[in-house]
């Protein structure tokens, strides 16, 4: 398996290496799978070595290159993944994600199975800026793509939304599973929660729109004054966050929201547990983990319809979606959430039970392991 592993146990940055970290144990538990390697690249943030977690299952953290990666398709990547492939022999490289991950799978060994976690060609054209470096950018990564989906011997989508944006461009077989969540996530439900906390969680860039989240809640806290929100993660963008702390105070809010900053997954989920609400407002998303482990712990999620996010949220049901930059849908859907706890206890249940149904980590596995057949086959 070829994908980001945390370096410490629930050190865990972003919805793919979460994904990572949730699967690889499970299956390393299934009965089908002999044996697990992880391929964790890395551009040396930590030394290279070696983790046997147990006597089925091993992380490689393996350094790779800095610049120029996508333009020269990862040829320090693919020859050290090929190396190991010579050593261990696998039957299956499975690679997470349409970028370096599935790349480097798809060249290094031809029963490669690949999980498409997001559509990066539109997050590239959503991300460009238009400058030269941009230009150039985007049709590599579009390439990059389009030539993963064509070598994989199995494609998996993680909703309906992104198996619709791939049909026909796939060439192997097409299967769709949803992303596992890790267990820390499934805690039992703590019914209503009298604080009228909400919380963000997610990397803060243009794409997430949390200046669209702050607009909406300075609209629904004139009505709830007690009510507060809660910013969670990582700020890889300075020039970003600082416009998202400027807007606070503009919006004289300061006082009621809270940035965390990057947090370790039990804390994440300790915020997300004593909260009564997620909310997510993003331009784009394909199956946002978040949601899920929002839904595993039996709170209703308040999101933006796009992307897969409607393949977890029925509108009114286990949650609320509106369309994408209706800040006055959003503010009157947070109206709801901090007017009744038993409404967000009632959609939160509901919830948790499709995430027992479909996010827990032995029921992706076994799912994958099936995927894993037809590629043999």
């Amino acid at each position: 398996m070829i994908g980001f592993y945390p370096f410490e146990q629930g050190k865990v940055v972003g919805g793919t290496q979460a994904v990572v970290s949730a699967l690889a144990p499970a299956l390393a538990q299934e009965e089908r799978v002999a044996h697990l390697t992880v391929l964790s690249f890395h551009h040396g943030e930590v030394a290279s070595h070696n983790k046997q977690i147990n006597e089925k299952f091993q992380v490689r953290y393996v350094p790779g290159q800095k610049r120029l990666s996508v333009l020269t398709r990862f040829f320090i990547e693919v020859a050290r993944t090929r190396r190991i492939i010579a050593e261990i022999k696998p039957d299956i490289v499975h690679g997470h994600g349409l970028g370096w991950s599935g790349d480097i799978a798809t060249q290094a060994w031809p029963r490669a199975v690949v999980t498409v976690h997001g559509i990066i060609q539109q997050e590239a054209r959503l991300n460009s800026k238009g400058k030269i470096r941009d230009r150039l950018r985007v049709p590599m990564i579009e390439h990059m793509a389009s030539q993963v989906l064509k070598r994989a011997r199995v494609v998996i989508s993680i909703s309906s939304y992104s198996s619709r944006v791939l049909d026909g461009k796939i060439r192997g077989e097409h299967v769709q599973i949803p992303n596992p969540i890790d267990l820390e996530f499934f805690r039992e439900p703590n019914g209503e929660i009298a604080s009228k906390r909400v919380v963000f969680a997610g990397v803060l860039r243009p794409r997430k729109n949390v200046e669209g989240i702050l607009r909406a809640f300075a609209i629904a806290h004139k009505r709830h004054p007690d009510a507060r929100l809660s910013i969670a993660g990582p700020s890889p963008d300075p020039v970003y966050a600082q416009k998202i702390r400027d807007m606070v105070q503009s919006l004289q809010i300061a006082d009621v929201v809270d940035f965390i900053g990057y947090v370790e997954n039990d804390r994440l989920a300790q915020e997300i547990y004593d909260s009564r609400a997620l909310v997510l407002f993003s331009h784009e998303e394909t199956l946002p983990t978040i949601i899920a482990q929002a839904l595993a712990m039996g709170k209703p999620a308040l999101s933006s319809n796009v992307g897969g996010v409607a393949d977890m949220i029925t509108d009114g049901e286990n949650g609320f979606l509106v369309e994408p930059s209706d800040e006055a849908a959003f503010a009157d859907r947070l109206d709801s959430l901090f007017s009744s706890a038993a409404l967000c206890a009632t959609m939160g249940l509901r919830g948790r039970e499709i995430a027992l149904r479909n996010f827990t980590p032995a029921a992706v596995a076994r799912q994958t392991v099936d995927a894993y057949q037809h590629a043999l086959r």
